[in-house]
């Protein structure tokens, strides 16, 4: 029986995107997956931003999810554009629940023009994707 993935677009995050992670879960997972991008779009809360960090907390966000959101299927993985930490670490991809249903994958250091390098959106998209597969594995 598959597990049954809501992808939710958090902040400004294109449809090329999610759909590269849609299809990137189920075949990553074949079979044991079923992902579908969510009807419905949040903003990245204003109480995850660390004004000293110029960066979201994904801990913050993770709980706000948890409040404001009931997922439609058995997992809710949320990309955003914004650049995401943890206490005691200086950034994070993503962060999952584990045990859980909800987790979070940032976009914002998966851009090789984030480290100074030339655009390159198939490595950006496949590099999405790996994200979202190890999120999702938790």
């Amino acid at each position: 029986m598959a597990i049954h993935v809501e992808v939710l677009r958090l902040g400004r995050v294109s449809q090329e995107v999610l759909d590269a992670i849609v299809a990137g879960l189920e075949d990553a997972y074949q079979g044991l997956v079923s992902a579908f991008i969510s009807p419905h779009e949040l903003e990245v809360p204003g109480e995850a931003y660390d004004r000293r960090r110029y960066q979201y907390n994904s801990s913050v966000v993770l709980a706000f999810l948890r409040r404001s959101f009931t997922p439609k299927g058995d997992k809710l993985l949320a990309v955003t554009h914004v650049d995401l930490f943890v206490p005691r670490l200086n950034f994070v991809f993503g962060q999952a629940e584990c045990p859980g249903r909800f987790a979070i994958v940032s976009t914002c250091r998966l851009r090789p023009e984030f480290y100074g390098e030339p655009p390159h959106q198939a490595l950006f998209l496949e590099r999405c994707v790996k994200e979202a597969v190890h999120e999702v594995g938790h």
